[in-house]
């Protein structure tokens, strides 16, 4: 993902990084963000219901790669249910 951020900073004037980024894991991202990209930064957090999830879930491509029993526990294990 650093080189994602890489990339769109030398490629474009807007780089978005979007994802389930959890602060205890991606810190040393978030760090090189706000060294390439200095104050230039805006971060936004949705609270979604987990049920909203579901149902967006079941639209992509890879709905059928893992269901709800995952997304469950991976909420579980980082303390959001």
């Amino acid at each position: 993902m650093a080189n994602l951020l890489k990339y769109g900073q030398e490629n474009s004037e807007i780089t978005i990084l979007e994802g389930i980024l959890y602060s205890d894991i991606y810190e040393p991202l978030f760090e090189t963000a706000i060294e390439q990209f200095g104050e230039e930064i805006y971060a936004y957090y949705y609270e979604i219901p987990f049920e909203e999830t579901l149902i967006r879930h079941s639209t992509k491509p890879n709905r059928f790669d893992f269901g709800e029993e995952h997304m469950r526990k991976m909420v579980e294990g980082q303390g959001l249910s």
